[in-house]
């Protein structure tokens, strides 16, 4: 267990440095920073009591820190997806329940009482509801992001932050190990060392190796790519309706037939599509339109979002340079990107949505199985 706790130890450090790193940090990051410390300091922890080595202090404050994991880990998707911000007063609200957990433990220990009471067993039980909370909280602002995004983007792959909902469900997956340890060990009679808090440390250390293993294959962690999204979204000078609500049929008086025909007339010949970085906001400023006018167009008059709306386009450019046969010139997923799709799983999930078939199936039964 020594090496599983130094591991994990030295990982989160390193992840710390890599941060540190970073110039110009975006508050997301520094958040993220913050959260990388307060895992350093657990798993350090957690090798400091295995060798009898640990300060009274730093065990009460990793008895403390589930109280700051849940707003952290909120602090953080917030940031990251851009949800409205609260002020700096509202927001250390979330810190009280970690103060007075700190504070009273302190006390308790201090005169002996241990996690034997009633009250230390009371106060314990919130260190799993505290961020069970924070972590459903998390995903329900994550639910709201990957709902908006297709109404703005037309590509959404990178933008559905599944690492992220990875990391929440392996919180809620830590809490379960915890909370049953604890348990086991207050109300049976097997006994977990630590206060039944063993199998938990080993789980969390686990996890953060984990995390360091799909961190560095998933780069978005530590170099996240939604913060001009964020901004243009919820920006503060922004009006905040017209981008997240989509108009009702009635919004608008009159026909939209006009906008609808300058539309299409744009995506025909100067295809903004191909871009992979297409947003209603960017499509919008080229017709000379507002963002709610034109999501409320693309929704009324073609029955799609604008995500399915501009990949439509996009796939449909992909069999056009199929039947013009540039694939013998190029592979398919060179085609795809010609066409505006930024990945080859964005296009393949594409393309067999508006076709029913997988494109290189498409492309067999199109030259008649030859490919």
């Amino acid at each position: 267990m020594e090496i599983l706790y130094l591991a994990s130890s030295v990982l989160s450090f390193f992840f710390v440095i890599i941060l540190l790193g970073k110039k110009n940090k975006t508050g997301s990051e520094k958040i993220l920073l913050v959260w990388f410390l307060l895992l350093f300091s657990n798993v350090l922890t957690f090798y400091l009591i295995i060798r009898d080595a640990a300060p009274g202090l730093l065990v009460i404050f990793l008895d403390s820190s589930p109280f700051l994991h849940g707003p952290l880990l909120w602090f953080y998707t917030a940031a990251l997806t851009g949800a409205p911000k609260s002020t700096s007063v509202k927001n250390g609200i979330h810190l009280v329940p970690f103060l007075l957990f700190f504070l009273i433990s302190g006390l308790l220990i201090g005169n002996g009482s241990g996690y034997q009471g009633y009250l230390m067993t009371l106060l314990v039980s919130l260190k799993f509801i505290s961020p069970f909370i924070y972590i459903l909280l998390s995903l329900k602002i994550i639910n709201r992001h990957r709902r908006l995004i297709p109404n703005i983007l037309s590509s959404v792959s990178r933008m559905e932050l599944k690492w992220l909902s990875s990391i929440l469900f392996g919180g809620i997956v830590l809490i379960l190990i915890g909370a049953g340890s604890l348990i086991i060990d207050r109300y049976t009679a097997v006994e977990i060392p630590q206060f039944g808090g063993l199998y938990l440390n080993m789980a969390y250390s686990i996890c953060i190796i984990l995390l360091g293993y799909f961190g560095f294959r998933q780069t978005s962690i530590f170099i996240p790519s939604h913060f001009q999204y964020n901004q243009l979204v919820f920006d503060e000078k922004s009006k905040k309706d017209q981008v997240i609500a989509i108009p009702k049929a009635n919004a608008y008086d009159g026909p939209a037939d006009k906008d609808y025909k300058a539309l299409l007339d744009l995506m025909e010949t100067l295809k903004p599509y191909t871009d992979p970085n297409l947003t209603l906001f960017s499509l919008a400023g080229r017709l000379g339109l507002t963002e709610n006018r034109l999501s409320f167009i693309i929704n009324n008059r073609s029955g799609r979002n604008f995500f399915e709306f501009i990949n439509h386009y996009r796939v449909e450019l992909v069999i056009s340079k199929m039947k013009s046969k540039e694939y013998l010139r190029s592979t398919l997923l060179g085609l795809a990107l010609d066409s505006g799709f930024n990945s080859k799983a964005s296009f393949n999930r594409a393309f067999k949505r508006f076709t029913g078939l997988t494109p290189s199936s498409y492309l067999k039964d199109l030259t008649g199985n030859q490919v």
